[in-house]
């Protein structure tokens, strides 16, 4: 199984508009990019990025990915945080699409709990300096 890969980078709007013109023209005209296929989030900072992924969101990540656990309320345990924090940080994460949130079938013990996922197994951060 080949594990998914995400990669973050700094970049103002309007270069990444710029970027991301030129290379939706190229595949509409059926020719591969250098980043075809990779999934790219991007941050208009590093001041954005550090306020957007926090350690504690991190974390959540990491707990996510070795436990496994069965709902956001499973995970505020694990985590030993507040269900109300946890379950903003999950729903963050889900937005920028770091994670995802299957809905379970609903039964008598599950009533459609959603237990978080994550979909990626690394995370690169890519910091131009120029």
């Amino acid at each position: 199984m080949r594990i998914r890969k995400i990669r973050i980078m700094i970049k103002p709007w309007n270069q990444v508009w710029k970027t991301e013109k030129v290379a939706a023209r190229r595949i509409d005209r059926g020719e591969k990019t250098s980043t075809s296929g990779v999934e790219t989030l991007y941050f208009n900072s590093v001041k954005e990025l550090r306020r957007v992924l926090t350690d504690k969101r991190v974390e959540l990540l990491k707990l996510i990915r070795s436990k496994k656990p069965g709902s956001i309320k499973e995970l505020a345990t694990i985590a030993n945080r507040d269900f109300k924090n946890v379950n903003a940080d999950v729903h963050l994460l889900t937005r920028l699409g770091l994670l995802t949130l299957p809905r379970e079938k609903a039964g008598p013990k599950h009533r459609g709990r959603k237990p978080p996922r994550v979909t990626y197994g690394s995370v690169s951060v890519e910091i131009p300096l120029s």
